[in-house]
């Protein structure tokens, strides 16, 4: 009988001590399994943080020791490689994705990025022709819109515009955005600079293909109708002119001297009565053209009618300093002291200044709307704004 209890208690202490080491085990099973399940910290997400906090620095110390690191995420070179040619080294930001290539893993669109990261290195290097041989190489594989467009730019930087004008033509059959008035506000932009380095009949015939690629572009019929005033051909600037107005009314100020002259040195003046008509009709809250039709109206000594124009709009024309103004003006010429004084008492003085252009990606400025910027090869950078 005390055998048997002992035999007893001695199987239950067994038990005891392998529950006890199931426990443990348990516990430590337990752990190990939350630290695998906790991820180790990333030094190429701090460095994204760090970008987009603007701590340039912090970044590049992160993403430096992510590649030592042996992270492998290929942005992280290169984002790596992009400071590293901010800060003067392209030279090393070109061993670093030229390292990249031999990667097993690396295909598809890492392997494009990598490609035309390698081609911003050599294009800061000042080896721009190595940089379009290896583009050139990698769009004849795939047709990617990155690439063509930055084909593009290299190719109008060494001045050859066929080829600037054919990779935007293959980047508009991929991104719409790109179409024919992208080409058109190309094409007027390179005529730009034909104008001003004196080549005026290539840039007559580049202009001519900017509006078959685009009839409305503006860039194209402006620098269009300013060519055809530099050479005199002022028919044809009057209607280049017209045509403008008729597709930005926002330009109206900036135009209407120009073609007033061309319409007067031509013998044409009486058209501008039919121009500021339609376009009155077409934009019937605008206070420039009503203005600019009264004062057409005064000059041919018709001051009743022009008076007679101004008083109809003058609900709108309160908004605007210049236009009541003009009306009370002419109440004083015609000797109306009474209705001059009604008119200014009720003006709303709204001091808008001369709009202007600028490009938002590098600053260059212009007094029309550009579709494409010379300075910085983007496209659609040009934003209004006013001159102080």
């Amino acid at each position: 009988m005390e055998q048997s209890m002992e035999t007893l208690n001695y199987k239950f202490i067994l038990i005891i001590i392998l529950l006890a080491a199931l426990a443990i085990l348990g516990i430590l099973l337990f752990f190990q399994k939350k630290r695998r399940g906790k991820p180790g910290r990333s030094y190429y997400i701090d460095a994204l943080h760090a970008m987009v906090e603007g701590r340039k620095e912090d970044a590049f110390k992160l993403l430096t020791t992510a590649v030592k690191m042996g992270e492998s995420s290929t942005d992280a070179y290169l984002q790596l490689g992009i400071l590293l040619r901010e800060r003067g080294q392209p030279e090393r930001a070109l061993q670093l994705h030229k390292g990249l290539m031999v990667r097993r893993d690396l295909e598809g669109s890492a392997e494009k990025s990598v490609i035309v990261a390698m081609a911003e290195d050599l294009e800061s290097l000042g080896r721009t022709e190595k940089a379009i041989q290896m583009l050139e190489n990698l769009s004849r594989k795939r047709k990617d819109a990155e690439t063509l467009l930055f084909l593009h730019k290299l190719y109008h930087r060494r001045g050859e515009h066929e080829k600037a004008i054919s990779a935007i033509k293959g980047l508009g059959k991929i991104d719409k955005s790109y179409g024919g008035a992208a080409r058109a506000g190309y094409l007027a932009s390179v005529s730009q600079t034909l104008i001003k380095d004196g080549k005026n009949d290539e840039a007559k015939k580049m202009l001519e293909r900017a509006r078959k690629e685009h009839r409305d572009s503006i860039p194209a019929l402006y620098l269009s109708a300013s060519l055809a005033m530099q050479e005199e051909d002022l028919v044809s600037a009057a209607r280049f002119w017209e045509k403008l107005l008729e597709i930005d009314i926002d330009c109206f100020c900036q135009v209407l001297p120009f073609l007033e002259k061309a319409l007067y040195s031509s013998g044409k003046f009486q058209d501008l009565e039919r121009i500021l008509d339609k376009l009155m009709k077409r934009h019937p809250e605008d206070a420039a053209v009503i203005t600019s039709l009264a004062a057409y109206y005064e000059k041919k000594g018709e001051k009743g009618k022009a008076i007679r124009v101004l008083e109809e709009e003058r609900s709108i024309l309160m908004k605007n300093a210049v236009a009541s103004a003009k009306l009370a003006t002419l109440y004083l010429h015609d000797g109306d002291q009474e209705s001059a004084r009604r008119v200014l008492d009720e003006i709303d003085i709204n001091s808008k200044n001369d709009a202007a252009y600028i490009c938002a990606s590098c600053g260059d400025f212009a007094i029309y709307p550009l579709m494409y910027c010379n300075a910085c090869s983007n496209f659609g950078s040009f934003k209004k704004a006013y001159e102080d």
